[in-house]
């Protein structure tokens, strides 16, 4: 069964651990989070961990300080620390948390596939290392175990019995006279070796040796024997079943008599080439994070110089101050605000070089200090270097906190923005200027309109009393030329009186006197009015009004919306087509819709339908005439009533949908409670909590 790693998360906010558990879940490990440096601890008290993510700023023990404590323990300090940071991103943060141990600093937002594979490359390293010295560990067990049964056995038993226990064992084990001749191998021996048993001589020893090796060991054999102490030396014994040389640790101890003279060497030959070659491997995965260290020390170098070219060649002024507001760093731009040289900004105080008025920043800087907060002064007037003009400044003060969390300096950004400040300009006197006009504008259309009325009304006056032939008897072809005239001057007066609701629309005296009103006799009233002009060109009216509908609207105001609404569907309507007008009651408003199976409206131009002027670009809407202005005022007619107004249409020649809301009226609510209680149902109901 593979063994999972613990993986540290320590953060202040819930929403980052849930975010670190949310990417390094799919690792299949043990994700153990701290709130704070005091729970992190506590939880190295009680497991082991693989690699600590752990955060900067925190309440109470910051990241710097949690790191240091945990490489102040012997059972900690070897574990891998990531800080993860949102806001010390500064290069003396960074620097600061290597210094404490940390392996990686990541800023937030940071790559998740990359976070992932780091945290996974640390959890492998930890896993091999601790099953290499889980193996280092039951090597030393299974040597010592091994040697307590040959000291037991050589204890117990006679020479003969050690002989035989010696053959019974995988080890190879040999003894030696005191001048160093051989006397005895085990069976292991001639196993391993291939030699035949009687070959027993020093020559047959050196034969199993590898070259490489055989005189270093012959060196050791020898100094140990003139001191007669015990020797532990590793070499490589060639093997007989596949002619391959293996590590194998040598110990041979001296046994001595009662009075310390040496009758025996006594060896072992255990082999420990598993073990050789698995500490290879892990000197050159050692080796090969010492030189990916080197190389992630070369990038933060080269990281290090980028950030300072980018601060250099930044378009924005960029200083910091220390605590005694005294300049430590400050780049061209920044200079380039005050008039000098990077050189003679550094080190001096800031009073001496204020942004602007000396007491107006010397206050700004102390309210930063004192209360943590950043603070910005747009629009802040300079002299120019040249003095020739006066340029416009940003100037935004930031608190820098050290690794206590107390403030330990302030960074200034500095940004020109004279262009902006013209532009500004520029734009007031144009919007001014606009206004102006409009206000011009409409003070002409109120004049026009009141004045083409009167002759207007002169005109249909005097054409009626002919029409009624009080001045006289009039021929059938007389008859029809007053028609057209009356027509004509019918027209004209829509005309006008759709400028005049315009220019009160765009003034905000759109006046509205509601009150309930019986919608279905309002409705049929103004269908039946404009029947006439229905049948002329053969097209259908038709009605379907849910019953009894009552709507809290202005009388007359409803009935110019409902007649510019079907009389544009009766004139874009071609012969033999349909108008429907349909009623009814939903969420509380009460909804109108006017179709049509007439020309239809192109996708492009439904989000301009509502536009003053605007008119469809066919042959068919410039035949039928108008201002451009009675869709305009049908939306500002509903909007007043507190409604809404939409179009739809499939597209070309596929009729049109005109729909509209009004507030229902309900016996005893007036206006304003009838409209909110329209827009309450319109809004979606809020899920209750369990």
């Amino acid at each position: 069964m593979n063994r999972k790693a613990n993986i540290l998360l320590v953060d202040d906010r819930p929403e980052n651990l849930l975010a670190l558990e949310a990417i390094l879940d799919g690792l299949g490990h043990n994700l153990i989070r701290a709130s704070s440096g005091e729970e992190a601890l506590k939880h190295l008290l009680k497991h082991e961990f693989a690699v600590i993510l752990l955060d900067v700023q925190m309440p109470g023990m910051n990241g710097f300080e949690t790191a240091r404590l945990i490489k102040e323990r012997e059972k900690s300090r070897h574990i891998p620390i990531v800080f993860l940071t949102a806001i010390s991103k500064d290069a003396h943060f960074v620097f600061k948390g290597y210094s404490v141990g940390a392996v990686d600093y990541l800023f937030k937002p940071f790559n998740p596939d990359v976070l992932k594979s780091k945290v996974a490359v640390f959890i492998e390293l930890f896993l091999k290392n601790e099953q290499i010295r889980q193996q280092a560990e039951l090597l030393r067990q299974a040597e010592r175990r091994e040697q307590e049964r040959q000291l037991a056995a050589l204890e117990r038993a006679s020479q003969q019995r050690y002989r035989n226990l010696a053959d019974a064992i995988p080890q190879i084990v040999w003894t030696a006279r005191p001048d160093g001749t051989f006397s005895y191998f085990n069976e292991r021996w001639f196993d391993y070796t291939g030699l035949a048993r009687a070959q027993c001589d020093a020559a047959a020893w050196e034969s199993a040796f590898h070259p490489e090796d055989l005189q270093r060991y012959l060196a050791h054999w020898r100094r140990a024997a003139e001191a007669g102490a015990a020797l532990e030396v590793e070499g490589r014994l060639r093997r007989a079943a596949d002619q391959s040389y293996r590590w194998h640790l040598i110990q041979v101890l001296p046994e001595q008599d009662a009075d310390g003279r040496i009758v025996a060497w006594l060896g072992t030959c255990t082999d420990i080439d598993d073990r050789i070659r698995a500490r290879e491997a892990l000197l050159d995965q050692n080796r090969r994070i010492e030189a990916e260290v080197v190389q992630r020390t070369r990038e933060l170098v080269i990281q290090k110089r980028f950030v300072e070219r980018v601060v250099d060649n930044a378009p924005a002024g960029i200083a910091y101050l220390d605590q005694h507001l005294t300049y430590r760093l400050a780049n061209p731009e920044f200079a380039r605000l005050l008039g000098l040289s990077q050189e003679a900004l550094l080190g001096r105080p800031a009073v001496e070089l204020p942004l602007g008025d000396e007491q107006q920043m010397q206050a700004q800087l102390l309210q930063v200090l004192a209360s943590g907060e950043s603070c910005r002064c747009l629009n802040m007037p300079f002299a120019a270097p040249a003095g020739d003009r006066t340029c416009y400044w940003d100037i935004t003060f930031y608190p820098v906190l050290g690794e206590d969390g107390q403030i330990e300096g302030v960074l200034i950004f500095t940004l020109e923005v004279s262009d902006r400040v013209e532009n500004e300009r520029l734009q007031r006197e144009q919007i001014a200027h606009l206004q102006q006009v409009d206000r011009l504008k409409g003070e002409f259309l109120s004049v026009i309109s009141h004045e083409l009325r009167t002759p207007l009304n002169y005109i249909m006056g005097f054409a009626s009393i002919l029409g009624e032939e009080m001045a006289g008897p009039l021929s059938e072809q007389q008859h029809g030329c007053l028609q057209n005239i009356l027509s004509g001057s019918r027209r004209m007066l829509l005309l006008v009186n759709d400028l005049l609701d315009f220019t009160k629309m765009q003034s905000g005296k759109f006046e509205l006197a509601p009150r309930p009103t019986e919608y279905v006799p309002l409705a049929m009233s103004v269908l039946e009015a404009l029947r006439p002009l229905a049948e002329q060109k053969r097209i259908t009216l038709r009605a379907e009004l849910q019953p009894a509908l009552l709507a809290h609207c202005d009388e007359s105001r409803t009935v110019q919306l409902l007649t510019n609404l079907l009389d544009n569907a009766i004139k874009f309507t071609p012969a033999g087509g349909t108008v429907q007008l349909c009623a009814f009651l939903q969420g509380g408003e009460l909804v109108t819709e006017v179709r049509d199976d007439g020309i239809g409206i192109a996708a492009e131009d439904l989000p301009r339908l509502f536009s003053p002027f605007h008119q469809l670009d066919m042959s068919s809407t410039r035949q039928a005439g108008g201002t451009g202005l009675g869709l305009c005022i049908c939306k500002a007619l509903v909007e007043s009533h507190g409604g809404r107004i939409t179009a739809a249409s499939p597209g070309p020649g596929q009729g049109a949908v005109f729909r509209f809301t009004l507030p229902a009226a309900v016996p005893g609510v007036g206006a304003a409670e009838a409209a909110e209680r329209a827009a309450a149902g319109r809004r979606p109901a809020r899920r209750r909590k369990r």
